[in-house]
């Protein structure tokens, strides 16, 4: 996605990469299961928190790195995201090992459950999905007018406006 966006030229190719982000950026959700099944029950709450606490610091940190890294080219904070996600998906890869080991299912089980089509699974979860996704698009909103509101009335360059979001994050 990111590197996606880092290469890009065109205005198509900034929404395919979005698109291709909010399919795959489940990284919240994926710490936060492994938290739940690695840690013990009495350290689960400690865990929890170091992992609310990373995530504050990368929405304090994240818009000042990448207002002062726009400020030296528009691509450059794409470039350093996607460098970040490839060390992430580098120690997750050499590092990681799974907390719940699965057993492998019978042939008789695997046939029974490949019958089931992703389109009968999503029918239920369509109106969920919606709301879910107008919810994201809106929260989304106020942070993209806050950078062209700064933009055109106050003339801050990239650096000032991430400044400000980081601000807000703090």
């Amino acid at each position: 996605d990111y590197t996606l966006l880092a290469l890009s030229n065109v205005l198509w190719m900034l929404y395919l990469g979005r698109i291709i982000s909010g399919i795959t950026g489940a990284t919240g959700a994926v710490a936060a299961s492994v938290v739940a099944d690695s840690t013990a029950v009495s350290e689960r709450t400690a865990w929890f928190g170091r992992l609310g606490a990373a995530f504050g610091a990368g929405l304090i940190a994240g818009p000042a790195i990448g207002g002062l890294a726009g400020d030296i080219s528009p691509h450059l904070p794409f470039v350093i995201a996607a460098i970040l996600n490839a060390c992430t998906f580098l120690m997750v890869f050499f590092i990681f090992k799974p907390a719940v080991q699965t057993e492998e299912k019978p042939a008789e089980q695997k046939q029974e459950s490949a019958g089931i089509s992703f389109i009968t699974l999503l029918k239920p979860l369509a109106l969920l999905l919606f709301v879910f996704f107008t919810a994201q698009l809106i929260g989304q909103i106020p942070a993209t007018v806050w950078v062209l509101f700064t933009e055109s009335r106050f003339a801050w360059d990239s650096a000032a406006v991430g400044f400000s979001l980081a601000g807000l994050g703090a």
